[in-house]
């Protein structure tokens, strides 16, 4: 059982969960054709379908950023079989023998980017201290945050059982000067499997988790194209975890307009 809260509109300059998210999966990997009133058949709309039973399509992170977020490895992405043939992503935090560190995981989803539209996605997150992982949109173009950011399935250090969650949308006028709304509290048991919705119009944002709203704002909506990304990090300070993360995602659905 998801709770539903209204907004907190608070102001607050706070660093965002590096990087984020945008949505939209074509068909095959291409973009649906709808056909005009003259005949011609031109790409208005995607709708990208993943149940990742691959990691096709997929571009995962790699990268060292450090100690606040966790080197970013690829090994760190990767296939479960759910037993019956079928698979979903995980992405998780973990501590590393071979190269003597405590790592992360990210990825994006390939070709993804568009304007407006519904991303849906099926997600949970393991208990766990000192770890955080989210869902976001992210800007396909143009410096953070002046053209946003939408953390809309977001977990940190403070929620090791995984009972609250957050929105926080970020936004602000110059490169590298955050401000954002929120972040604004869910509650549920998000260790077990949940779908989050995304709808995403001109000058408005609506989240819903499992069909109820939880969010809604029409501050600081982008009306560029955006990119949809699922990624863990480390706690921003203090000691490291004493167990590993897993943010998994069975599948995502996104239906919206070119880029």
């Amino acid at each position: 059982m998801v709770e539903a809260h209204q907004p907190d509109r608070r102001k607050v300059m706070r660093g965002g969960l590096a990087v984020a998210a945008a949505l939209a999966v074509p068909v095959g990997g291409r973009a649906v054709a709808a056909v005009d009133r003259s005949g011609r058949s031109e790409p208005k709309t995607f709708h990208l379908h993943h149940d990742f039973n691959t990691l096709e399509g997929l571009g995962i992170y790699r990268w060292d950023n450090g100690t606040t977020q966790g080197p970013r490895h690829k090994s760190n992405v990767y296939l479960v079989d759910k037993g019956d043939g079928d698979h979903f992503v995980r992405v998780r935090t973990r501590y590393s023998r071979e190269r003597e560190r405590w790592e992360s995981g990210g990825f994006k989803v390939l070709n993804s980017q568009h304007r407006y539209g519904r991303i849906r996605c099926r997600i949970r997150i393991s208990a766990s201290n000192r770890t955080r992982g989210a869902g976001l949109l992210w800007p396909q173009d143009g410096c953070w945050p002046v053209y946003g950011e939408l953390d809309f399935y977001e977990f940190g250090e403070d929620s090791p059982d995984r009972t609250v969650g957050h929105i926080t949308n970020h936004f602000g006028d110059r490169c590298g000067q955050n401000e954002q709304e929120g972040p604004v509290p869910i509650h549920g048991d998000f260790t077990k499997w949940h779908t989050v919705e995304v709808l995403w119009r001109p000058g408005r944002w609506r989240v819903f988790i499992d069909g109820t709203q939880v969010w809604t704002t029409t501050r600081n909506v982008p009306s560029w194209p955006m990119w949809l990304g699922f990624q863990t990090a480390l706690a921003t300070a203090g000691p490291r975890p004493r167990t590993p993360t897993y943010l998994d995602i069975d599948w995502v659905d996104i239906v919206g307009g070119p880029a």
